[in-house]
C-alpha cells in the first residue's frame, strides 16, 4: 500500500513553529497524512535534516538568508532572492519527484508559482495546498512594488489550489472578496484543551525567575522582537511608568539586545528568550496581564490579524490589552468584554492605565475569559483538515 506522503514548504528556519507542528501533527493524528516533509530554510547553524518524530520530517535547504530577508535589502536583495529561490526549488522539485506527495502545502505566498510546479511535475496527482499565515500582500514592511508582486502571484496561482486556508475569519472574508476561491477555510492556531491552564494552576515561572515579587503587576508580551511589533513603545512606557507594573518581553529578534540593555537599567523591565510551544502557556499563565500594543498606523495584515498568542494569554487565564488600531482584536475584546482597549496614538493612555489598574479590575475578566476558552481550542480547528485535504 502507497504511502500517503505531505510535502509543506515554509521558507525559515522552522524553529518553534507551533501551527506548522500542531497542524502536521493533526494531519498524521486524523490518518490524513502517513509521512509529511517540511522544507525550510537554514544556515550552518540548523540541523539539515530534523526528525520531529517518526512520520515528520524537517528538512533545511542551506542559506544564509531567508526570502523576506532578502526582500527587505533592496536591489541587491532581490537579485540574491533569485539564487536562493532557485536553489530551493531545485531542491523541492527533487523531492516532489522522489516522494510522490498527495498534497503539497505553501506557507508564502513567494512559494505559490513553485507548488504549480511541483502540481505540474506530478502530472496533476499533487494536489495544491495554499496556507499562508497572514495576509501576505499587505504584511507589514513590505514596499508597493512587492505588495503588487504579492497580490498578482496570488491571482495568478490560487485557482490552481484545492483549498486556501487562512489564519482566521476577517481575513478569510478579505481573500473571498479579492479572489472568489470557492474553498477558503479559516483554521485559527489555538491551544488544544489538554493545554489549558486555568487559574487554579497558575504557575509563578516568570516571577522565579526575574525576581518580581508576589504583589507587583506582570504584563507580558509574547512573540517577535522586532520595531514594526510596538516594542519601542512598549520600552519607553515602562521604563517612565510605576516600577510595580513590570513587562516582561518574551520571544526572539533583533531587539533582544536592546531589551537586555532595558533590563540592567530599569528594575521593571524583563528579557525572557523564547521558549518550545509545549512550554508557552506554563509561562504566560505567571503574568497578569497579555499585551498586543501597536502605536502609530499599522498594515491591513495586522490591523486584522489574530496571534496565536492571542489565545494562548487567554487559554492561561490572562485578560488582554490591545490597541485600538488592531480592529479584529478589538472587536473580540469588545464583544466577548475579555480586557481592555487603549488608544494606540500617545503613551499618556497607556500610562495613566498603568496607574490605576489594580488586582479587583483584572479578576472582573475571569467568568469572560472561562466562558470564551470554553468555546475555542484546537480540538475544533483541526477537524477542518479532513475536508480541507481531501
Amino acid at each position: 500500500m502507497n504511502q500517503k506522503v505531505i510535502i509543506q514548504l515554509y521558507p525559515s528556519p522552522i524553529i518553534n513553529a507551533s501551527r506548522i507542528l500542531r497542524e502536521t501533527e493533526s494531519l498524521i493524528k486524523l490518518g490524513i497524512a502517513d509521512k509529511i516533509f517540511i522544507c525550510g530554510i537554514g544556515s550552518e547553524e540548523y540541523k539539515e535534516i530534523e526528525q520531529i518524530d517518526k512520520n515528520r520530517t524537517i528538512i533545511r535547504i542551506r542559506s544564509d538568508d531567508n526570502f523576506r530577508q532578502l526582500l527587505n535589502k533592496g536591489l541587491i536583495g532581490r537579485f540574491h532572492i533569485i539564487k536562493t529561490y532557485i536553489r530551493y526549488g531545485i531542491q523541492v522539485l527533487k523531492l516532489v519527484k522522489t516522494k510522490k506527495p498527495q498534497f503539497i502545502t505553501i506557507r508564502r505566498v513567494e512559494l505559490l508559482p513553485l507548488g504549480f510546479f511541483a502540481k505540474i511535475i506530478s502530472l496533476g496527482r499533487t494536489k495544491l495546498i495554499y496556507s499562508p499565515h497572514e495576509l501576505e500582500s499587505e504584511r507589514e514592511g513590505i514596499d508597493r512594488v512587492t505588495s503588487f508582486l504579492f497580490k498578482s502571484i496570488e491571482h495568478i496561482f490560487i485557482p490552481f489550489s484545492t483549498s486556501v486556508v487562512v489564519v482566521n475569519d476577517a481575513i478569510r472574508d478579505w481573500y473571498l472578496k479579492q479572489y472568489y476561491h470557492k474553498k477558503i477555510f479559516s483554521v485559527t492556531n489555538t491551544p488544544q484543551k489538554k493545554e489549558i491552564l486555568f487559574n487554579s494552576e497558575k504557575k509563578n515561572i516568570l516571577r522565579k525567575l526575574h525576581s518580581i515579587p508576589n504583589n507587583h503587576f506582570i504584563f507580558l508580551y509574547q512573540g517577535l522582537l522586532t520595531k514594526s511589533r510596538g516594542i519601542d513603545f512598549l520600552l519607553s512606557v515602562f521604563s517612565e511608568g510605576d516600577p510595580n507594573k513590570h513587562i516582561v518581553l518574551m520571544g526572539m529578534g533583533p531587539y533582544c539586545e536592546i531589551i537586555r540593555q532595558y533590563e540592567n537599567e530599569f528594575s521593571n523591565i524583563h528579557f525572557q528568550k523564547a521558549v518550545h510551544p509545549s512550554e508557552i502557556v506554563q509561562y504566560t499563565s505567571s503574568a497578569d496581564v497579555g499585551v498586543f500594543f501597536l502605536s502609530g498606523l499599522p498594515g491591513l495584515s495586522y490591523k486584522l490579524s489574530l496571534p496565536n498568542k492571542f489565545s494562548e494569554y487567554l487559554m492561561a487565564g490572562l485578560p488582554v490589552l490591545v490597541s485600538s488600531n488592531l480592529i479584529f482584536l478589538s472587536q473580540i475584546i469588545e464583544e466577548k468584554r475579555l480586557g481592555w482597549i487603549l488608544e494606540s496614538s500617545e503613551e499618556k493612555y497607556f500610562k495613566s492605565f498603568l496607574n490605576n489598574i489594580d488586582k479587583k479590575e483584572i479578576e472582573t475578566f475571569d467568568k469572560n475569559i472561562q466562558k470564551y476558552i470554553s468555546e475555542i481550542g484546537w480540538e475544533f480547528e483541526e477537524i477542518k483538515l479532513l475536508e480541507i485535504y481531501h
